[in-house]
C-alpha cells in the first residue's frame, strides 16, 4: 500500500528536479521485481527504503537558508545512494523471483507428466481386472424363466 504514493509524488514534482529521475527508475525496478513474483515481504524493505529516500528528499527540500546547503548537498546525496541501493537490489529481487517463477512452473509440469503416467498405469493394470471380474460375473449369474 506504502508504494502507491511514490508515484503520485514523483508525477507532481514533490521530490527535486535532480532526482525526479532516480525516483521513476527506483520505482520502476521495485515494480519489475513485483511482476517478477517477488513476495510483499520481499518487497517491503525496498518500500521503506523509497519512503525514506521520499522523507529526506522533503527535509533537503525544506532547508531554504543559504547556509544549510551543505546539509542540503549531503541529504541529496543520501538520497541519491538510497535510490541506487533500491534499484540494484530490486534487480537482483526481480532476477531471483523470475527464476523461482521459471523453476516452479517447470516443477508444475514435471508433477503433472507423473500424475498422467501414474494414471495411465493404473488404468492400463486396472483394466485387465475389470474385465475378467466382469466375465467372472456374467457366467455366474443365473437365468431364471418366468
Amino acid at each position: 500500500m506504502l508504494i502507491l504514493f511514490v508515484p503520485q509524488l514523483v508525477a507532481t514534482g514533490e521530490v527535486s528536479q535532480p532526482l525526479q529521475q532516480g525516483f521513476g527508475r527506483s520505482f520502476e525496478a521495485v515494480l519489475r521485481a513485483e511482476s517478477a513474483g517477488a513476495t510483499p515481504r520481499e518487497l517491503s524493505p525496498l518500500v521503506t527504503q523509497l519512503n525514506k529516500a521520499l522523507e529526506l528528499d522533503r527535509e533537503a527540500l525544506a532547508l531554504t537558508n543559504p547556509t544549510e546547503s551543505g546539509q542540503r548537498v549531503e541529504l541529496f546525496a543520501q538520497v541519491s545512494q538510497i535510490l541506487v541501493m533500491v534499484q540494484s537490489e530490486a534487480d537482483q529481487l526481480a532476477t531471483a523471483s523470475a527464476q523461482r517463477s521459471y523453476d516452479s512452473s517447470i516443477l508444475s509440469y514435471v508433477w503433472g507428466l507423473a500424475a498422467a503416467v501414474i494414471g495411465t498405469v493404473a488404468y492400463a493394470l486396472a483394466t485387465p481386472f475389470y474385465e475378467d471380474l466382469r466375465v467372472k460375473r456374467t457366467f455366474q449369474m443365473k437365468v431364471r424363466r418366468k
